[in-house]
């Protein structure tokens, strides 16, 4: 259950850095594309969801060995501070 929680929790922040950084990536573009290509840019739906699979992939592998190991521990001991 502990495992199925932190992996829960590590997807929701992969989805929303996702995501955040797509938007923050989308707005510099229009930014960039207005002063300097003197066109707007319009927002592709496949990039969005190349960078949200990227954002879950990097942080799935990040935190597998850090999850695999809070998996093999009780968390009573551990929050009761022992």
């Amino acid at each position: 259950m502990v495992g199925f929680l932190l992996a829960a929790e590590q997807l929701l922040l992969a989805f929303v850095g996702g995501t955040l950084g797509y938007a923050i990536g989308y707005i510099l573009a229009r930014i960039v594309g207005a002063k300097n290509l003197r066109r707007p840019t319009a927002p592709v739906v496949l990039v969005l969801s190349v960078v949200l699979g990227l954002a879950i992939l990097v942080t799935l592998l990040g935190s597998a060995l850090p999850l695999r190991r809070a998996t093999r521990c009780e968390p009573a001991p551990i929050l009761r501070g022992e």
